[in-house]
């Protein structure tokens, strides 16, 4: 397996993505409410128990202009006021992880994005397990 060689995200050593073996990263953004209710550490765990590697962390909490540059390309659809205040609301918890098919194995292991949909459809997924 190669070492990840992509070293855009700036708030990170270079190096950190030398000792990580995957061939995709992605983003994952465990969002306000869930940090509220205290779900930080079980999204993580199961993050690790799915095989992604945790390249970098940090808990952080996105100004309203730093949430409209994120969600940008939402700018003409009709939520995109209320995602934007939603992100805005409370501190996030913000991963770059590694793993091969990082990006689709991430979208499985969250399942739908709305929650009565991931209950019904995808139970064992985040999305379903937190909702």
């Amino acid at each position: 397996m190669a070492a990840c060689a992509d070293h855009s995200a700036a708030a990170i050593e270079p190096s950190t993505f030398l000792q990580v073996p995957c061939s995709e990263l992605t983003l994952a953004i465990i969002k306000p409410d869930a940090v509220d209710a205290g779900y930080v550490h079980d999204i993580t765990y199961a993050m690790h128990s799915n095989g992604f590697v945790t390249v970098a962390e940090t808990q952080d909490r996105l100004t309203r202009v730093r949430a409209e540059e994120f969600y940008e390309e939402y700018s003409s659809k009709s939520y995109y006021q209320q995602l934007t205040c939603f992100i805005c609301s409370g501190p996030i918890h913000v991963f770059v992880l590694g793993k091969e098919k990082a990006i689709e194995s991430w979208q499985i292991l969250m399942g739908p994005t709305n929650p009565d949909t991931a209950c019904n459809v995808s139970p064992s997924s985040a999305s379903g397990s937190f909702a």
